[in-house]
């Protein structure tokens, strides 16, 4: 059965409806753009565009906590200090914990394999 679900991102201001198929493994669902009420940064493109790089703006996000998280474990939410710039690039830090010059090259090599040149930054 056809399911529609509304998402409000942490990293941008839209809302976004998209519909998929419940009677679908969840490995064979297919997340279709429904309406998106657009925020000031993804007004450009058709609302399938808008999903697509709202999408890959949450992941992204959240992908750079996994990969800090794998070089200092107790990195948690209240030490991930991130935000995106005008460009969309994603600005991540740690608050509290210190990350060693081993750790910070660990982290860039691992966000440099898994993500476009531009698209994530430590600071």
């Amino acid at each position: 059965m056809k399911q529609i679900t509304r998402w409000s991102p942490d990293t941008c201001g839209c809302v976004i409806e998209y519909e998929w198929d419940d009677t679908l493994p969840e490995s064979d669902r297919i997340h279709t753009a429904k309406r998106i009420t657009r925020c000031e940064h993804h007004q450009g493109g058709s609302d399938e565009d808008v999903f697509t790089r709202v999408l890959d703006e949450n992941r992204r996000k959240n992908r750079v906590l996994e990969i800090l998280q794998s070089v200092k474990p107790d990195i948690d939410l209240d030490n991930y200090n991130w935000s995106f710039d005008k460009d969309r690039v994603l600005k991540a830090g740690i608050i509290g914990i210190a990350l060693t010059e081993a750790e910070r090259g660990q982290i860039k090599n691992q966000c440099g394999k898994l993500f476009s040149t531009g698209k994530a930054q430590m600071i």
